[in-house]
């Protein structure tokens, strides 16, 4: 998931998590990715809804902007362990947020280093600060869901104009979007080459093949 300004998203982990025990999903492989679940639950048929999918990646924007994606603050899920990496400007940071007893913790490493940032706030306010896209950007180009208004439709005047403020300054990432369609397009053309080729071997052998009267 790469944004303008040398924003990469690596991958988000959930530990100890409604529906995950852990699990991780890579979030730069290059490529489009296609998301299935399977819910057990109806007698052991395949049903790809209701398997978490969409509440494991909410949990890229409540990570970011430290509000739940449905309902108010007091419903953010309190418990297990959240694992968000990210590079920014050449630096790899991880960001770990857990819960205990109720109680939340952050530890911030760039570069495999802990910074040592103990107080929540503080700590809080260093990753908004570091990732720094507005809410509308994260809407936006992040987390797409059909629950959430779009600021264009739900919002104000205000909302409506930093939106688009938001919104133009992100251009930037088409030049990332053509370069990776580019290169997925000769990885096809190339594929081609080789079963071409492949097939042309696979015919000339055929051609030696004796007669079967």
């Amino acid at each position: 998931m790469i944004m303008s300004q040398g924003l990469v998203f690596h991958s988000i982990t959930l530990i100890d998590f409604p529906f995950f025990k852990k699990q991780t999903f890579v979030l730069d492989s290059g490529h489009i990715n296609l998301v299935l679940g399977q819910n057990f639950n109806g007698g052991g048929s395949s049903n790809p809804n209701g398997a978490g999918k969409s509440l494991f990646f909410s949990q890229i924007i409540e990570f970011i902007t430290d509000e739940p994606i449905i309902g108010v603050k007091k419903d953010k899920i309190r418990r297990g362990t959240r694992i968000l990496e990210f590079s920014k400007a050449g630096k790899r940071y991880k960001v770990t947020r857990s819960f205990t007893n109720g109680k939340e913790k952050i530890v911030v490493e760039r570069n495999g280093k802990d910074l040592e940032i103990r107080e929540l706030r503080e700590a809080k306010d260093f990753v908004d600060k570091v990732i720094g896209l507005s809410k509308e950007e994260l809407y936006t180009f992040v987390y797409l869901d059909s629950q959430v208004g779009h600021p264009l439709i739900h919002g104000d005047t205000a909302v409506r104009k930093n939106f688009f403020v938001s919104f133009f300054k992100q251009f930037g990432i088409l030049a990332t979007f053509r370069k990776l369609v580019s290169t997925q397009v000769d990885m096809c053309k190339t594929d081609l080459v080789r079963i071409e080729e492949a097939n042309g071997r696979m015919q000339a052998l055929k051609t030696k093949l004796p007669e079967v009267s």
